[in-house]
């Protein structure tokens, strides 16, 4: 295996690279040397599965009426700090029409990240290789 940064050659414990310190991925498609044409030598990662913790379904649905509030369901207590920065967004949108505009703009992006927190929070991978 090579490293896919700078296309060290690696043994196949190594989580960093010894040449530049990037980590070492081990999923996808493996790295090819460009002096070799055939991929004959190299090793390919196991598939990764996916799957969701059983909680995951009640996560998302609170997630998209609570920013954040579903990433805590799940685990990531990180997902507080979106909610309450969506409660403080949401009472000064409220307050201020001239900063309305953009201040919903944040309770959206915030909404977003809380979703995005939840779906990682919820998904559970059986690879036990870094990413």
């Amino acid at each position: 295996m090579y490293c896919s940064n700078c296309g060290y050659k690696l043994d196949s414990d190594d989580e960093y690279c010894p040449n530049c310190s990037a980590m070492v991925k081990r999923e996808g498609t493996p790295y090819i040397d460009p002096e070799h044409e055939e991929a004959e030598d190299f090793e390919e990662s196991p598939p990764v599965t996916v799957s969701r913790t059983p909680n995951s379904g009640i996560a998302m649905v609170v997630s998209v009426i609570l920013p954040g509030i579903g990433a805590v369901i799940a685990g990531d207590f990180k997902g507080l700090a979106v909610f309450a920065l969506s409660i403080v967004a949401a009472i000064i949108a409220s307050t201020e029409i001239v900063l309305m505009p953009f201040f919903v703009s944040v309770m959206i992006v915030l909404w977003i990240v809380g979703l995005s927190m939840t779906h990682d929070a919820t998904t559970v991978s059986s690879d036990a290789s870094p990413c």
